[in-house]
């Protein structure tokens, strides 16, 4: 009985496919059990001693206690390690042991491998696919594999020749740019530099000497006598260039303010004149007539707000530092300007030489100094008053960049 029992476990587990195992399982079963109702119907007790005898001591069986009764709980197990299937349950109904249809198909279900859903091609690749089909249809194995070998072949020589192209182009762009092409002029080269920095090389340091020369002449055409008036000149010391504006590095409109003298007496004018400059005769000539401008200058005396220049936002010190940055500042201007002789080295570490001999410090009228520097890297600003030479006093406005010292201050910056 041992033997058979063994012959059955080893076919069980020789076999790989899961049919033929539950198959030769339920006959195992099927055929202890008729064993065991065979062995009822004799000598209990003779058929016992008889089965012990011939089963060795080492054997236990999976499937059953000694009493040869089958457990739900142990069966299951034995289902998990697949050595048990589903078709087994109709052996625990007969032996009253019915098990329910959670307890199989739930582990049963579980341990089967759902299959892959196959993602849909893209239309891309469906048409990939139908043309790779056209092309090897009606070949054999050995000419589709040559055919495959031919198109890697030209794919290869066609990457090479676009690598050697692109690298001979490089090489051939390279050598015209550095040893080919011309070079521009110094004119050229001064022109790109000039736009790109928005700067327009017209010279204006002589157009007022022109102007003072010739304009009389370049406005007497266009001046017709009234009656009482016989002649006109032109104040040429009292001529105003209010604005340049640069058209290119040879013209210019020149904006000027003239004033203009007859019999009845005597008025200023605003005009403006199209200018030329030769840059081979480095000589000026009128570009156009001069135009009698009605546009009146835009220029204001208003102050601007100058974030440069401007504390806003930047908390001030305490009185106690701002009060004695004060008395500092006092002391310094007195050195500065009444006592020039007086070395102040280790107070202004600037590089500017200061004071004025045509003045006298008089006193401060406003000082603030702050915890952080503004834009312009200043931390104070300053209100005083100098006392002129001519008889005049004149208020002067002065940013400061100081920092304290011990108990003194040190001056780095001054404006």
């Amino acid at each position: 009985m041992a033997e058979k029992i063994k012959l059955n476990r080893q076919n069980i587990n020789s076999d790989t496919s899961p049919v033929s195992r539950i198959d030769i399982e339920n006959q195992r079963i099927e055929e202890l059990l008729n064993k065991k109702s065979l062995s009822s119907n004799s000598n209990a007790s003779n058929s016992n001693s008889n089965i012990e005898s011939n089963v060795p001591e080492d054997y236990s069986n999976p499937y059953g206690s000694s009493n040869n009764e089958i457990e739900v709980d142990e069966y299951l197990n034995n289902f998990d390690s697949g050595s048990a299937g589903p078709s087994n349950r109709e052996v625990f109904k007969d032996k009253g042991q019915d098990v329910s249809d959670s307890q199989f198909n739930n582990r049963y279900e579980a341990k089967k491998k759902k299959p892959k859903k196959n993602k849909p091609k893209s239309k891309r690749q469906e048409k990939k696919a139908r043309k790779e089909a056209e092309r090897y249809a009606g070949l054999t194995a050995d000419e589709a594999l040559e055919l495959r070998i031919n198109r890697l072949r030209i794919k290869k020589k066609a990457t090479s020749i676009c690598i050697i192209t692109l690298f001979v182009f490089v090489m051939i762009f390279g050598i015209f740019n550095t040893f080919i092409r011309p070079q521009k002029s110094g004119q050229e080269l001064a022109s790109e530099v000039n736009y790109a920095n928005r700067d327009t090389p017209f010279p204006i340091s002589g157009v007022e000497n022109y102007l003072k020369e010739n304009v009389r002449d370049l406005m007497k055409d266009n001046i017709s006598f009234k009656d009482g008036t016989k002649d006109f000149t032109i104040a040429t010391d009292k001529i105003q260039i209010t604005y340049i504006g640069k058209k290119t590095h040879e013209i210019a409109n020149v904006y000027f303010t003239c004033p203009i003298m007859t019999e009845q007496g005597m008025a200023s004018h605003n005009f403006v004149l199209p200018l030329k400059y030769d840059w081979k005769k480095f000589a000026y000539q009128p570009a156009g007539p001069v135009q009698f401008s009605i546009a009146q200058s835009q220029n204001s005396i208003k102050e601007a707000s100058n974030d440069y220049l401007s504390f806003k936002g930047i908390e001030p010190m305490n009185d106690s530092d701002t009060n004695s940055a004060e008395v500092f500042l006092n002391n310094f201007f007195v050195m500065c300007y009444n006592e020039q002789k007086t070395d102040i080295t280790q107070l202004y570490k600037g590089a500017d030489k200061l004071g004025d001999s045509g003045c006298t410090y008089d006193k401060i009228t406003d000082f603030k100094i702050y915890k952080g520097k503004n834009k312009n890297g200043y931390n104070a600003r300053v209100e005083y008053t100098v006392g002129m030479t001519e008889g005049i006093n004149f208020k002067v406005i002065s940013y400061l960049d100081m920092q304290k010292s011990g108990k003194s201050w040190v001056i780095n910056n001054i404006l």
